[in-house]
């Protein structure tokens, strides 16, 4: 199960099963197969092996429509722009306030170096 690079073969090599594949989709794909782990000694149980009950199915077909069915909000474009244009300006504003606060700082520091030279 190793990149084949001895060259007699260019591709993915499973020395278990003794096959090589020339792309990675297949060679995953043999990786998960029933024969590759077989004899590689593990077993491999799918979700389709067993027979669902009645319950389950009955379940699922309600979770199914339950995402089938349209949601009671309505789309309002102009709450929508609304929305965004508030969340800009409130970036600009916390943009604007840090900016603030770093020339602060940076006249502080400059003051506090004229006055220790």
């Amino acid at each position: 199960m190793s990149l084949n690079l001895l060259g007699d073969r260019p591709g993915y090599h499973c020395s278990a099963c003794r096959v090589t594949y020339h792309d990675s989709l297949r060679w995953i794909d043999h990786c998960n197969s029933r024969s590759h782990l077989k004899a590689i000694g593990q077993e491999h149980v799918l979700a389709y092996d067993r027979t669902a009950t009645l319950e389950e199915v009955r379940k699922r077909i309600h979770e199914l429509a339950e995402m089938q069915k349209p949601k009671n909000e309505s789309y309002d474009l102009r709450k929508n722009i609304a929305t965004k244009e508030e969340a800009i300006e409130e970036e600009k504003a916390r943009k604007r306030e840090d900016r603030r606060i770093r020339r602060r700082q940076e006249r502080a520091a400059k003051r506090y170096n004229e006055d220790s030279e």
